[in-house]
């Protein structure tokens, strides 16, 4: 098991906030109010080629990609 869960304290109401944190297929943390129903969970997704050549020039100064990586993990999985 590479997973855990844990009661703490929900920062929206004070009440029980249980939260599930996890490291496989990558590090991600949720949580869930069990008193006011606040939440927090992770997106997944993947970036267009083009998005991300344009974060790659335009925000991190690197040189663009010729080829796209292959990805492991598919981008329409939802965790």
């Amino acid at each position: 098991m590479s997973g855990g869960s844990y009661d703490d304290t929900c920062p929206n109401c004070s009440g029980e906030l249980q939260i599930y944190s996890d490291t496989k297929p990558f590090d991600f943390t949720t949580g869930l109010c069990l008193d006011c129903g606040f939440f927090y969970d992770i997106k997944t997704g993947q970036l267009s080629f083009r998005e991300l050549n344009k974060h790659r020039i335009e925000i991190m100064d690197m040189d663009p990609l010729k080829k796209r990586r292959r990805a492991n993990i598919d981008p329409d999985l939802e965790w």
